[in-house]
């Protein structure tokens, strides 16, 4: 597929695409019936004050993460299909020490993934705990020429709160960081018999991972309209600057995903 045919597609998702209200918007902790939460010893996801946030807070060689995962007391909705599209939206901020934390979505056939501070360990090497992550978060998808995985830097203080969003439909991803387009195009092909969405310290078992990760809202679509006017369109004012910002992205710097 030639570069204009693709930016042709991704400026399509972007604009005619749009999502209905959210199935989910509670905020995570354990027991909460919206979300699968998965805590480990040592670990702890809990609401702060009257609602207004939630904290994530991992251990050493442990995990923490919520989402939607087959055999963890599942909630009573499911993803939608790669047809049916797929949004999900949080605001978020980390502890400076934090590294490795994610948040990542199959539809049974493509994935996509915000990956936070990577420290670029493989996670299978217990050496890896305590590494300085990288200072700003990856967004996952397809290759320059195949849809093979790579990823999109994006420098930025994960100290702060910050807007994510993406967007994945029919074999299309876009994703945005406080309001703006970092990527939108091809996303990683991936076959799988189950669905899975993924937020947290999901490192398990693996030498990876540390900190904690503070959500001030969070929201999933398992249904994406076309021309429903909602915040996953840019405004009218934005869209020729997405336009000419997705021509820069390919001077984006990128590296293969691990």
């Amino acid at each position: 597929m030639n570069f204009l045919r693709l930016v042709s597609l991704a400026i399509t998702l972007i604009l005619s695409t749009s999502v209905n209200a959210s199935i989910v918007s509670s905020l995570p902790h354990t027991g909460t019936p919206d979300w699968s939460d998965v805590t480990f010893s040592g670990t702890s996801m809990v609401v702060n004050g009257s609602g207004i946030s939630s904290t994530l807070t991992t251990a050493p060689y442990k995990g923490v993460w919520f989402g939607w995962l087959a055999g963890q007391n599942l909630p009573s909705w499911t993803p939608g299909s790669s047809s049916d599209g797929n949004y999900l939206s949080f605001d978020a901020s980390f502890s400076s020490n934090a590294t490795d934390w994610s948040a990542y979505f199959y539809d049974k056939n493509h994935y996509a993934a915000f990956n936070f501070a990577e420290t670029g360990c493989d996670g299978n090497q217990f050496s890896c705990y305590g590494l300085t992550g990288n200072a700003g978060v990856s967004v996952a998808h397809a290759g320059a020429t195949s849809l093979d995985a790579d990823s999109t830097f994006i420098p930025l203080d994960l100290t702060l709160p910050h807007s994510y969003e993406f967007l994945m439909k029919n074999g299309l991803v876009s994703y945005r960081i406080d309001g703006a387009v970092v990527y939108s195009g091809l996303a990683y092909e991936l076959s799988l018999s189950s669905p899975a969405l993924i937020i947290g310290d999901s490192s398990g078992s693996t030498g990876t991972g540390q900190g904690s990760m503070i959500f001030y809202s969070v929201a999933f679509n398992n249904t994406v309209q076309d021309n429903a006017l909602v915040s996953s369109v840019p405004a009218p004012a934005a869209v020729w600057l997405f336009g000419s910002g997705l021509l820069g992205l390919v001077g984006f710097a990128r590296r293969k995903a691990s």
